[in-house]
């Protein structure tokens, strides 16, 4: 984390330092944040409507949601392998 910090800090200085640097650079710079804190938002409450979707629509079968909830996320790490090699 310290890393990630570090390297912000300085991409914001070289950023903010700029004589020449337009405004809409300054107001991509601003809202970029709240852009990245809007989508995580988001995909924190859509897993936590499929994931409690799965746990109340299975709930009579023992160990079922669990299962379900594994193999999920098994594809969906995969999914992202396979999207980061061929990128």
């Amino acid at each position: 984390m310290n890393y990630i910090w570090m390297i912000l800090k300085l991409d914001l200085i070289s950023v903010l330092n700029k004589r020449k640097a337009a405004t809409k650079d300054r107001i991509k710079l601003v809202l970029l944040p709240v852009l990245w804190l809007a989508l995580a938002g988001a995909v924190y409450y859509g897993a936590r409507y499929v994931f409690g979707s799965i746990e109340s629509h299975l709930a009579p079968v023992p160990g079922m949601a669990d299962a379900v909830a594994v193999q999920l996320l098994n594809g969906l790490a995969t999914y992202v392998i396979v999207f980061v090699f061929l990128s």
